[in-house]
């Protein structure tokens, strides 16, 4: 390569990137592509990445990297301007900088946790850990198709190390609509909890740089308390070795963490802060009852580690008869062993499947058998976890899921979700996994116990939820069943084909056994799985499973096989509302408002069980054979929404998005009354308001324009969808509001909602418009 620094006898030329210039020498002769070298180990830019260019003559001229520099007349004193393209490749930090981190993905950058051994007694200076760059070691860029949520991951720990706050916010929310799907909390949480390059996650980040608020907010995100980095570091022994107690402090608030977990190579938190000498930490530590007795991996207690005279006397204060007795012995104190069956649930899961668990205090793990008889028979089981390898076990909350109380068990591979009909039980299987977890975590570090703990190692069984999750998703879910007799794929017979997307078809189809009519929604797994939306359809169908309306489309049965997701569905034969708008081009006041009001009651049903719906539209909006509407096509419905908890993927159809999802600000349940007037005006007008082909201009004036209605147009009917059509959120009525608003003064809702008003459009007239589409697609 021949680029030089502190060379002056060849040209020099200016670098201008954003506010920032420098100045390279370089020879006439020089090439682009050695020229974006240079200035990739300057900027930490990456050679793709640059896009270089010279103004001359008043003009921009890019410079190719296969050229050289002298075909441009670059000249002694040229600047040359800089723009970073936007990708995936991620921006890396390094960990312990003080300034923002600027390395990039394509080199090998790892944070490494380096102190002394616990056992070591140096002093403090040359103990402090460092995070640091193991190498940078140029490398093929290879794309990692299953991190997509990298460059988002590394941003958050730039925040994280910085202590912003705000930030760490801002990439969440730009994480979630540049994805352009619907996210779930899970998702949120899978990225927090996520190693970052295969080292720490965000939380060990805050703690090791001591912010107790990002720490707070991790938390409350659902970042794990307890997670183990590759290095075998967790949060709560970063914040005891570095010293900051407020981390400590948060930590030990949470109900679960694990104060005396130790891990291969260092002890427990108690151990490290005695070793470095922060004696506050110290005593909140043993204020919390962590274990005065235990060894670290080298055999040291942590009063044998004190390096200063104040923990030394501290420790032996907390030193009692009840301590000495309590942690002196090994069998007395064993937990009894649990056994029951409860619920397990899965993304990759239509159906809850009843499951069979066991709490070995025997040989220290906790046991998953697919079934009771699979554990009655001796069979092996499908999960074996051992105690010491459980990092989280908390309780989850769905306002949806009434009468189930949920809880998960997480360790660094996988995490499984449970739930009973009972609160209590729920509760008693949380506690006694901890109380497991807690003794085993002393059990196996007591001296007399190293040759149980070997046994364990050697009997370990490893497990990969891969497998396990395909088994449930591809053999177990295959069929349903209806009054005792199987229900698949080969249950029905297939009429016609009567709408298709992206992911599939549906079919009218007859149940062969019954004669009866249904629609069947078939979905490509292989190709949803390569557009990451399987779960998301598998959500779909456990919403519209656990959800019973007059105006809300009913699910009869879901199965899936390996290639194959089936939704069994009532079958609509009037279509949707975009038929009749398509022929009729515009409804009257009356038949609007009929259709507006039920549609309301299911959106006032969904927001009652906290779920958003997002995408109202009139193609979403089926009418049965009777002619009343049926909401269908849950795929961007997300539940547990509210306004501390708003879903903020950027989704949905343009002409209907509110102005709070253009602006990321987050939308919950006044998006979907934004809805309501958008389609009550269309019914009315017969387009969506603001509407124009130009996507540009469609936001724009969704964002800033007003609403103009045509004359003549009733009153009421303005006056109710420019008051749900605010630009603000906050202004906008509640569904209870809109149900009271003078444009619904005729309407009986309990009449309505009980299916006592007759629809307004006749059966006859639907007829009419079914020949009307037929003879259309003749003339095609």
């Amino acid at each position: 390569m021949k680029l030089f620094f502190k060379v002056v006898d060849i040209m020099k030329i200016t670098i201008k990137f954003g506010d920032n210039t420098f100045e390279l020498n370089v020879e006439p002769n020089t090439k682009v592509k050695d020229l974006k070298d240079e200035v990739a180990r300057i900027t930490l830019v990456p050679p793709h990445l640059q896009k270089l260019s010279l103004f001359s003559s008043g003009a921009r001229i890019l410079l190719p990297t296969s050229s050289k520099i002298s075909l441009f007349n670059v000249q002694n004193g040229s600047q040359i301007f800089l723009e970073a393209k936007t990708t995936e490749n991620p921006i890396v930090p390094q960990a312990g900088s003080e300034e923002t981190p600027k390395v990039v993905r394509r080199h090998s950058v790892q944070p490494v946790f380096n102190p002394a051994p616990a056992a070591s007694t140096e002093k403090k200076g040359s103990l402090t850990p460092t995070p640091h760059i193991e190498s940078i070691q140029e490398t093929e860029e290879i794309e990692n198709p299953s991190v997509d949520y990298e460059p988002w991951l590394t941003q958050c720990v730039i925040a994280c190390q910085e202590g912003k706050v705000r930030d760490l916010f801002s990439v969440l929310k730009d994480y979630m609509r540049t994805r352009n799907m619907r996210v779930l909390v899970e998702d949120i949480t899978e990225l927090l909890n996520s190693p970052h390059n295969g080292k720490w996650s965000c939380i060990h980040f805050a703690c090791y740089m001591g912010h107790a608020n990002i720490v707070k907010e991790l938390i409350e995100l659902g970042a794990n308390c307890n997670i183990e980095t590759d290095d075998h570091w967790t949060p709560l022994q970063i914040a005891c070795y570095q010293g900051h107690k407020e981390c400590v402090e948060m930590l030990l608030n949470q109900p679960y963490v694990q104060i005396n977990k130790m891990t291969a190579e260092r002890g427990t938190g108690l151990h490290l802060a005695s070793l470095m000498g922060y004696t506050e930490i110290v005593r909140v530590l043993l204020d919390r009852k962590a274990a005065i007795k235990l060894e670290d991996p080298y055999g040291k207690t942590a009063l044998e580690l004190a390096t200063n005279i104040e923990i030394a006397e501290l420790i032996p204060k907390y030193i009692g008869e009840e301590l000495l007795e309590k942690y002196g012995k090994k069998t007395e104190e064993r937990p009894s062993g649990f056994t029951g069956e409860v619920y397990s649930i899965s993304s990759w899961q239509i159906n809850d499947k009843l499951v069979f668990l066991v709490i070995d205090t025997q040989n220290g793990t906790f046991v998953h058998y697919n079934t009771k008889n699979a554990y009655l028979e001796g069979s092996q089981p499908d999960i074996i976890i051992p105690f010491i390898d459980i990092q989280e076990v908390k309780s989850v909350t769905s306002t949806m899921s009434e009468g189930k109380f949920y809880f998960i068990v997480s360790t660094r591979d996988i995490t499984l979700k449970y739930y009973t009909a009972s609160k209590d039980k729920s509760a008693e299987w949380i506690s006694r996994l901890y109380e497991c977890i807690n003794f085993f975590h002393l059990y196996i570090h007591h001296p007399e116990n190293k040759e149980w703990l070997e046994t364990q190692e050697e009997n370990r069984v490893p497990m990969q939820m891969s497998s396990f999750e395909h088994r449930l998703s591809f053999e177990e879910e295959a069929v349903e069943y209806d009054e005792g007799r199987h229900i698949n794929e080969n249950s029905f017979d297939v009429i016609e084909e009567i709408g298709s997307g992206s992911f599939g078809h549906v079919y009218k189809v007859i149940k062969k056994d019954s004669q009866e009519t249904y629609a069947l929604k078939v979905l490509n797994k292989p190709m949803l799985k390569s557009k990451k939306q399987l779960r998301y359809a598998i959500a779909e169908c456990k919403i519209l499973k656990s959800i019973r309306h007059p105006f809300i489309i009913p699910i009869y049965w879901a199965f899936q096989t390996n290639r194959h997701l089936f939704m069994t569905l009532e079958y609509c034969p009037n279509g949707d509302l975009s038929l009749i708008l398509e022929h009729a081009h515009y409804l009257s006041t009356a038949i609007s408002k009929f259709y507006i009001a039920e549609i309301i009651l299911a959106i006032e049903h969904l927001h009652s069980l906290d779920i958003v719906y997002r995408d109202l539209k009139p193609q979403n909006i089926l009418v049965d054979e009777v002619g009343h509407i049926r909401l269908a096509d849950f795929g961007l419905a997300k539940e547990n929404v509210t306004e501390s908890n708003p879903a903020m993927s950027f989704c949905g159809s343009p002409a209907y998005l509110p102005p709070e999802l253009l602006a990321q600000t987050g939308a919950w349940k006044p998006a979907d009354v934004y809805c309501i007037g958008a389609n009550l005006y269309e019914m009315l007008v017969g387009q969506p308001p603001f509407y124009t082909e130009n996507i540009t201009v469609l936001y724009q004036r969704i964002s800033k324009s007003k609403i103009i209605f045509p004359e003549p147009m009733d009153s009421d009917a303005k006056d109710l969808i420019n008051l749900v059509m605010k630009k603000n959120p906050e202004e906008r009525p509640t569904i209870q509001q809109v149900k009271q608003h003078n444009f619904f003064r005729d309407i009986n809702w309990d009449n309505l909602l009980a299916k006592k008003i007759d629809p307004p459009i006749s059966q006859d007239d639907f007829k009419k418009l079914k020949l009307l589409k037929e003879k259309k697609k003749q003339k095609r």
